[in-house]
């Protein structure tokens, strides 16, 4: 892994710690001003943002529950992109939450520029966060 592609890695994990810790601060920081992000729906389908704004008001009301993001797998795929597993846990209200999601960064200048997502589960996760 080049050096570039290990920092690439490195915002990518800072990005979903501080998702992790609920400091949506920290991951707006990581996040370009510009952000395209794709957002799995419901329906299976995807929800496009285009801003940092955007997409931190489309997180989950994460003071909520109580909630791990496990990262079981990163890969610098190539320069710019980095593909990430993330496993959520959550609990809230006695409801238990067990989802995957695969996510697709591109990070340039050390922000997250563009954020794909597919969700394994979408109505399933929707209807916990409702």
């Amino acid at each position: 892994m080049s050096s570039t592609q290990a920092a690439n890695v490195a915002i990518v994990e800072a990005f979903i710690t501080a998702l992790n810790t609920n400091d949506l601060d920290a991951a707006g920081v990581l996040l370009a001003p510009d952000l395209v992000a794709a957002i799995t729906n419901r329906e299976s389908g995807a929800d496009y943002v285009s801003s940092r704004e955007a997409y931190l008001a489309r997180v989950p009301d994460l003071d909520s529950a109580q909630y791990t993001l496990e990262t079981p797998n990163i890969l610098a795929i190539e320069d710019g992109l980095v593909l990430v597993m993330v496993v959520v846990r959550a609990s809230r209200n006695g409801r238990e939450l067990r989802n995957h999601s695969g996510q697709l960064a591109r990070v340039r200048d050390g922000m997250i520029t563009h954020l794909w997502m597919v969700e394994a589960l979408p109505e399933y996760s929707d209807e916990f966060w409702s």
